[in-house]
């Protein structure tokens, strides 16, 4: 036999649905918003560290001039190389429509059905892009024919394009344009995906890669090392033997050795999750006040009950555990609202996250554990959040308990807040009780008013994040004045690239600048990673630098360096007035360090740093010889910037110079840029919603709660003449000046928020500080919004109350 206690708790349950539905609703959402993200990012985060060990990644990748399988077999004889593998990169443009064009990288093999290092498979049906019939291709690609890797399907508007396997398509290098047959799809787990590069990939043969450029030479070498495979030193160690070796030979090599073990999006991966889980657990704080509230009133309108209940026999202890046990039921009935709906929302998220990552699509079954934690998280964090409002509102005694008249005695005190509305002139008398209304528990204000202005905080910092992140695009973008880049396959003489740049109608300033990628050879004889160094004309008007620390160049300045934050990420010790010493085309020269910049955007290596061209061509043997011209041209626009650049192109090409597949318009290399950054808000964005809609969930919640506690109020009101649409306007007030209330102090306590959560995100995500710029536009979004949804959140409440009878009040207990 079930014990009265417990048909109680059913009951209140039961008779309560708005209350019981509110509850469950807010507790699902935290617990949806932990599993869905957390499911989403550990399937994910399984399969990129499965499927990238498994395809064998270079533990280094070599950069000699022109080379063949005879260097290649050399490399695979010296002692501690396991093997060693060429490859062919070059890049260029693909057109996807008659005046859109995306980056476009071919990788020409020499044997696909023997590719021992950064495997690459065929791919059948991908389920990223369904449209595309992949299963009709082949393996390995014939004469003329080109694999795409996967991801390309997916950079922006390559996908509406009707591409199928037979199609061709019209790929543009070293100013000629050729077109390719698509023979099918590739899977390479070990590159970079082509949606975060904005840019396409394909596979070639050697032959094909020929007919392309006129040359069948390798200029990419990776190894994979015998011993101690997961050790940096020791691979970088391997690699300077390697690199050593055919720099004897009279090479010009650069070497590249990542962090063994890690994929390329590893960092930027973790630090979503990071950020995301922070966001989903900030909703479940939100959820537990919502349900101390639920709880607090319960307590607050049971006080006879409880009385009458202890009267009879009742312990403490039973009561405990009776509203203990009512949570508990909240929680179960918020589980099986939470659990299937993250279950499915991490099923879609998985897919296309694993797409856009270029991992194979896992199963996306919800994990032992993470069910488990999404039970525990349900049922402990509302007992948790309600066991001290239930404990303190059980101990009342049985006399405290018969002599409690409810809202009366409340009502009756008197406080600052009820003197100050007092003052209050010109303002209609049901505003006035709505203002009176809303001071009265402050205790429940407190809460509701918590779980708004956190809602809000996050919400308005979101925000700020996305306007952080374009200002630091703006600063980097305010220093380059140049719309057109244009760079060379080899330096040429500016007195033949400036003038032929000249001639293009709407070009209003050329300049020329050097270009290397050398290394740090460092104080213990090591070298750092290749990083891009631009050699500048001195006063150079297309560069207008941010700086951090130190100084610019100077005109006469010879030796002098200026670094920017990426090189210093991997060469921390590095400070303004050190001098250090570089290798340069084999050659070896001191370097005294004057500033520090910040650059956003890919440069190649591991960022880029700048020198005066004089001293640098003289040091170089390139004097009077120029890799790359920078174009300032009289209209701004995409479109006018890629016009000069496509005549730019044509005027090189018929002159005999080769332009290099990585150049650019000013407008392109930003938007490469703003798309990264759009996909991250847009996931923080996401939470942020969910917080704004446990807020909303709470003020309904809190409005129900005192729409009940006023009953009798609302009927004495309808006694002497008060309309239905004066009672629904006391509690629309009411709820929209606690929501705006709410509104205002979130915008006050957002802005340290904001700088925080700006840096934080500038870590976890680029490792570099952002600009902070806080979010004027997200601040007046978010007064509508919480306006829009108190009053929502505020109808249901309002609506009830208008529909109280005077007999249903004398009737209510």
């Amino acid at each position: 036999m079930i014990a009265p206690r417990w048909i109680k708790v059913w009951r209140d349950l039961w008779t309560n649905k708005l209350r019981t539905l509110l509850v469950v609703l807010s507790i699902a959402v935290g617990v949806f918003a932990v599993g869905a993200v957390t499911q989403t990012f550990t399937i994910v985060g399984n399969e990129l560290a499965i499927s990238y060990p498994k395809a064998n990644p270079a533990a280094a990748t070599l950069y000699p001039s022109g080379f063949d399988n005879d260097l290649v077999a050399m490399v695979r004889r010296m002692p501690g190389i396991a093997d060693a593998e060429g490859r062919a990169l070059i890049g260029g443009q693909i057109q996807i429509a008659p005046d859109n064009e995306r980056l476009f990288y071919i990788f020409a093999l020499d044997n696909f059905n023997d590719i021992r290092i950064s495997k690459i498979r065929p791919q059948g049906a991908y389920a990223a892009a369904p449209d595309f019939h992949a299963e009709r291709g082949h393996w390995p690609p014939a004469d003329r024919e080109i694999i795409l890797e996967r991801s390309s399907l997916l950079v922006p508007g390559l996908v509406p394009h009707p591409l199928q396997v037979g199609d061709s398509i019209t790929v543009k290098f070293n100013n000629r344009e050729r077109q390719l047959t698509v023979a099918g799809l590739a899977y390479h787990p070990t590159f970079f995906p082509a949606p975060f590069a904005n840019a396409a990939y394909g596979f070639v043969t050697l032959d094909t890669f020929e007919w392309l450029t006129g040359s069948r030479t390798m200029d990419m070498l990776l190894i994979t090392v015998a011993d101690k495979s997961h050790d940096q030193e020791h691979i970088k160690a391997m690699a300077d033997q390697v690199k050593s070796k055919l720099e004897s030979g009279g090479r010009t090599v650069y070497a590249e050795v990542p962090q063994p073990g890690r994929h390329p999006l590893q960092d930027i991966f973790t630090g979503m999750l990071l950020l995301l889980n922070l966001l989903g657990f900030g909703s479940l704080l939100l959820s537990g006040f919502l349900v101390v509230n639920i709880i607090n009133a319960v307590l607050a309108q049971q006080v006879r009950q409880i009385g009458i209940m202890k009267a009879i026999g009742a312990r403490t202890s039973q009561m405990i555990g009776m509203y203990l046990g009512m949570v508990l039921l909240f929680g179960v009935l918020a589980l099986i609202v939470a659990i299937p709906l993250a279950s499915a929302v991490a099923t879609e998220a998985t897919n296309y996250l694993a797409g856009f990552i270029n991992v194979d699509f896992p199963n996306t079954g919800t994990p032992p554990e993470l069910l488990a934690l999404e039970i525990i998280i349900g049922i402990a964090l509302p007992i948790l959040a309600a066991l001290f409002p239930i404990i303190g509102g059980t101990r009342i005694t049985v006399r405290e308990a018969i002599s409690d008249y409810g809202l009366g005695q409340v009502a009756a005190r008197t406080g600052w807040t009820d003197r100050l509305i007092d003052k209050i002139r010109g303002v209609s008398r049901p505003t006035l009780i709505s203002l009176r209304n809303t001071f009265r528990r402050k205790g429940r204000l407190a809460l509701t008013m918590l779980t708004l202005i956190l809602a809000g905080t996050i919400f308005i910092s979101v925000n700020s994040v996305h306007s952080s992140m374009l200002l630091t695009l703006d600063d980097a973008w305010k220093s380059w004045n140049w719309d057109v880049l244009i760079t060379f396959e080899r330096a040429y003489r500016t007195d033949l690239v400036e003038p032929l740049a000249k001639e293009v109608p709407g070009v209003t300033a050329v300049e020329s600048w050097g270009g290397a990628s050398p290394r740090r050879v460092r104080p213990d004889g090591s070298e750092s990673e290749a990083f891009t160094l631009f050699a500048l004309p001195p006063n150079s008007q297309m560069m207008v630098p941010t700086m951090v620390e130190g100084r610019w160049l100077l005109p006469d300045d010879e030796n002098a360096l200026v670094i920017s934050l990426d090189v210093l990420k991997a060469e921390k010790d590095i400070q303004v007035g050190d001098e250090i010493k570089l290798k340069i085309a084999g050659r070896e020269s001191m370097w005294h360090v004057v500033g520090k910049v910040r650059t956003v955007g890919s440069f190649g290596g591991t960022g880029p740093a700048y020198v005066n061209y004089p001293y640098f061509a003289r040091i170089t043997g390139q004097v009077g010889r120029v890799g790359s011209v920078q174009i300032a041209t009289q209209e701004h626009t995409g479109e006018f910037q890629q016009k000069v650049k496509d005549e730019l192109t044509t005027i090189y090409k018929d002159a005999g110079v080769r332009v290099s597949g990585n150049s650019f318009t000013n407008r392109f290399f930003r938007q490469n840029s703003e798309l990264f950054f759009t996909i991250i808000t847009a996931l923080l964005m996401v939470m942020a919603i969910l917080m704004a809609i446990v807020g909303g969930l709470g003020l309904m919640g809190t409005m129900s709660i005192n729409v009940l506690e006023r009953t009798r109020e609302i009927g004495v009101m309808r006694a002497i003449g008060a309309s239905n649409s004066a009672i629904r306007g006391i509690v629309l007030t009411e709820g929209v000046f606690i929501g705006l209330l709410s509104g205002l102090m979130a915008a006050l306590l957002s802005y340290p928020l904001s700088q925080g959560l700006s840096a934080l995100v500038g870590e976890a995500i680029f490792q570099l500080p952002l600009s902070f710029s806080f979010s004027i536009g997200g601040t007046i979004m978010w007064l509508i919004i919480v306006a829009l949804l108190s009053a929502l959140a505020s109808f249901v409440p309002a609506f009830n109350a208008s529909r109280l009878t005077v007999r249903q009040v004398l009737a209510y207990e």
